[in-house]
């Protein structure tokens, strides 16, 4: 990956500890508004990040469906 203002690869955000560093993938959904404001409430109050936040719930939610 290239920065624009460079011809150098772009640097990569460090790894959190604990975090594997394994392919991401953008997905978008539309939400009820209600639970992107919950969404937001959470993540500020607990200091995670949404993409986190929602890529744990959703992983939890296929599991228990057997995906």
């Amino acid at each position: 990956m290239l920065s624009p203002q460079s011809e150098e690869p772009a640097r990569r955000r460090p790894t959190k500890e604990g975090e594997a560093d394994v392919p991401r993938t953008q997905v978008g959904a539309r939400i009820p508004s209600t639970i992107a404001k919950r969404l937001a409430r959470y993540c500020f109050e607990e200091g995670q990040s949404q993409q986190k936040a929602v890529s744990e719930a959703l992983d939890e939610f296929l599991r228990s469906y057997g995906y």
